[in-house]
């Protein structure tokens, strides 16, 4: 390991497609202005969910990025890269004109908005 790391810190976590997909599902079974975190994203963020896959790294104390990919309109991915302290996403679309316009976009990207405001 004689290069450095392309991460932005070593505070890094990877979500599984499974934990993104219940996060976007749950977003909108409820309503989006006043939506609660359910127990089990509570005991995700506090490192306690799901228990074989429990780590040490507490979000926004021991994890500052996440990465993951957010699948739109069931025909197109978008990786993102959520800096937990800067409360900001950064959303890399490798085919930027499948969706119609930027509003859309944020559109799709507001369930993890809730996390970081």
């Amino acid at each position: 390991m004689k290069s450095t790391s392309p991460y932005a810190s070593p505070q890094i976590a990877f979500l599984d497609r499974w934990f993104v997909k219940s996060w976007v599902n749950d977003f909108e079974k409820h309503d989006k202005k006043t939506i609660e975190l359910s127990d089990m994203y509570r005991k995700a963020f506090n490192v306690e969910y799901p228990k074989q896959f429990v780590t040490v790294k507490k979000w926004f104390d021991d994890v500052d990025s996440l990465f993951l990919f957010h699948h739109i309109n069931g025909n197109h991915w978008v990786a993102l890269y959520i800096d937990l302290h800067k409360a900001t996403i950064y959303v890399y679309d490798s085919i930027p004109n499948v969706l119609k316009d930027h509003k859309q976009l944020l559109e799709e990207c507001r369930p993890f908005t809730k996390i970081i405001h």
